[in-house]
């Protein structure tokens, strides 16, 4: 696909109609291979959280802590639904993968971790198979 440059006489690939050619090669080549949709995640870190409530004292050979101590890490998935012959969106989700590592202090720091990353696949999974169905 080429345009004229106006007066010239000679072909002008401007980058507008690359891209556009591209585009439509790509689409061809999804459409020989029997694709109508692409499904396209992206993930990134997600800005870690601490809180620190937990307070501990020693004295008297002895010690103690109360409170809580709490951190999050993950990433952020963000994701989109195309229609390949329409090039359409058809709709975009996201949703946070976190895991927290913490401590209650109950006399004796008791750790726990626990994280969503099954709730958070559940949930992307049924809103791509919800996106697909329409």
């Amino acid at each position: 696909m080429m345009a004229w440059s106006a007066g010239s006489g000679r072909a002008c690939r401007a980058p507008w109609l690359r891209r556009r050619h591209s585009l439509v090669s790509s689409r061809a080549r999804l459409a020989a291979l029997g694709v109508g949709r692409i499904v396209l995640f992206t993930a990134r870190d997600v800005e870690p959280r601490e809180k620190r409530n937990m307070y501990c004292a020693a004295g008297f050979n002895a010690g103690a802590c109360f409170g809580l101590y709490e951190s999050r890490t993950g990433y952020a998935i963000d994701i989109s639904v195309w229609d390949v012959d329409r090039l359409e969106l058809l709709g975009t989700d996201g949703t946070e993968v976190t895991h927290t590592l913490g401590a209650v202090g109950l006399l004796v720091p008791i750790p726990f971790y626990s994280s969503n990353e099954t709730e958070a696949c559940e949930q992307m999974q049924q809103y791509v198979q919800g996106v697909l169905r329409q």
